[in-house]
């Protein structure tokens, strides 16, 4: 995932929410430490740094086949958006 730093920050966080169809819940992404997935770039960012995330979501297998809504965004320490955007996926089997 490719962004533009909105502003300065020393940290950075995923924040990941699923929906299912009965609304939208938080998804516990193992990762808490967006800054270790950044490639060709690294905290701290300044306003206007490109920024490039590698985006790794698990899926369990355990998982029934289903049809979903993942919300994905990266927050700075001052619980700023920095990027988010909405993935239409399906687990298969």
């Amino acid at each position: 995932v490719m962004f533009l730093a909105e502003s300065d920050m020393e940290k950075l966080e995923p924040s990941v929410r699923v929906n299912v169809g009965l609304g939208w819940m938080k998804y516990p992404y193992p990762e808490p430490d967006a800054c270790k997935s950044l490639s060709k770039s690294k905290c701290p960012l300044r306003k206007g740094d490109k920024a490039t995330y590698h985006l790794k979501m698990p899926i369990s297998q355990s998982y029934p086949p289903v049809e979903l809504k993942i919300e994905f965004g990266l927050i700075n320490e001052k619980k700023e958006v920095q990027v988010c955007f909405i993935l239409k996926c399906k687990v298969v089997n």
